[in-house]
């Protein structure tokens, strides 16, 4: 009787940034089954993930050509002697067209891909009708229902896309030291309600949005401030446009910080201003692992966020994102349940178990399918 072995899976990962999809994965190989799942991740070279992708003890290979391109038609010869040499029973790609076309081409069994976000896919999708995803990917895992119906409006099957939120490790509850350290390096007063947006520094993220309504806030109440966690290619340009609205004194851009819990706990609401098209905020749940209420734009996966634990505001409106987090100042009562509430949603919906046990159902129902395969795996 053969003995059931590990299944293996290989992710690729072509981002050069931390960014939704680097987290996600990290946080996956972090709460995965290891007793059931051996995985490996293809990276650039330069990605900045692979130092969090080494701590979860999962071997990295690095690949020219890939950085920050879903199509990389060079990449594709590379990428198909990779696989045929790991001989992976499942491929996972995050944006990646080219590892999709050289996994078929090595004969994955499963490939799968995730799409994090809910913008319309490219047009050679909508113009192949959607042969090339249908005909190089078993299923897609879409992080809300905006990003299934992106990929469902280029013709990808319904029945073949699985919905799965994103879900995050709890962020750490830092110690009093170490925020009595962050006040002091910030400028920040014990008694100050502080407000924070923990995105990167790119257009979607809309910022401009969270620093008007940071002043309209400032205009009534004078021991409010404000946080810009993140880094990006708009970092001097909203540098700029702070100090002409003269929030110097009331916004900190922090940067890029690789552990933002400190900061994250000094925050009474966690704000998020992206335009629609973006889903299921890893920064969001993050937040609310430590009770921190979001203050969330609306899209239609903004409700399953913020569902009895934040508030939903206007695209757009630096008004609608003002009064929101005015409400929050004036109202401490409410701030606390619905920090309370918060911490409740993160355990009931959105740990890194939960969103690992998840992606791995998808995997053993992909497998299944392939009865041939599965049978190669063990007795």
């Amino acid at each position: 009787m053969k003995t059931e072995r590990k299944i293996k899976v290989c992710h690729v990962l072509t981002d050069t940034n931390i960014g939704g999809a680097g987290t996600a994965l990290v946080n996956l190989l972090t709460a995965c089954d290891r007793e059931r799942f051996a995985f490996s991740v293809v990276l650039p070279y330069g990605s900045a993930a692979a130092p969090l992708v080494e701590k979860t003890g999962t071997d990295i290979i690095f690949a020219h050509g890939i950085a920050d391109r879903s199509a990389a038609p060079a990449a594709i010869p590379a990428l198909t002697r990779i696989f045929r040499r790991l001989r992976p029973d499942i491929v996972h790609t995050h944006a990646s067209l080219s590892a999709r076309l050289a996994a078929r081409a090595a004969a994955v069994p499963v490939i799968i891909m995730t799409r994090h976000c809910a913008d319309p896919l490219p047009r050679v999708f909508s113009a192949a009708g959607g042969i090339l995803l249908r005909g190089c990917c078993t299923r897609a895992i879409a992080v809300g229902d905006d990003a299934a119906d992106a990929l469902a409006a280029c013709g990808f099957p319904r029945e073949r896309i699985d919905v799965i939120l994103n879900g995050t490790a709890p962020l750490r509850e830092p110690t009093e030291a170490e925020l009595d350290a962050a006040r002091e390096k910030l400028g920040i007063n014990k008694d100050d309600f502080t407000v924070g947006i923990f995105a990167r520094l790119e257009k979607r993220k809309a910022h401009e949005v969270f620093l008007e309504a940071a002043r309209l806030c400032t205009e009534k109440a004078p021991d409010i401030r404000f946080l810009v966690v993140g880094d990006g290619s708009r970092r001097t340009e909203l540098e700029e446009m702070s100090r002409r609205m003269g929030l110097a004194e009331r916004v900190r851009f922090c940067s890029f910080c690789p552990d933002i819990a400190p900061l994250m706990a000094l925050c009474a609401a966690n704000v998020n201003t992206s335009v629609p098209g973006e889903v299921s905020s890893l920064a969001i749940t993050e937040g609310l692992s430590l009770g921190v209420p979001p203050v969330v734009s609306r899209c239609r996966g903004s409700e399953l966020l913020t569902d009895g634990c934040g508030i939903v505001t206007t695209p757009g409106s630096a008004e609608s994102t003002a009064d929101a987090v005015m409400r929050l100042y004036s109202d401490r009562g409410l701030q606390k349940e619905l920090s309370a509430a918060a911490r409740l949603r993160y355990a009931e919906h959105f740990t890194a178990c939960e969103y690992a046990q998840r992606t791995e159902a998808v995997y053993l129902h992909a497998l299944d399918a392939n009865s041939t395969h599965r049978a190669d795996l063990g007795s």
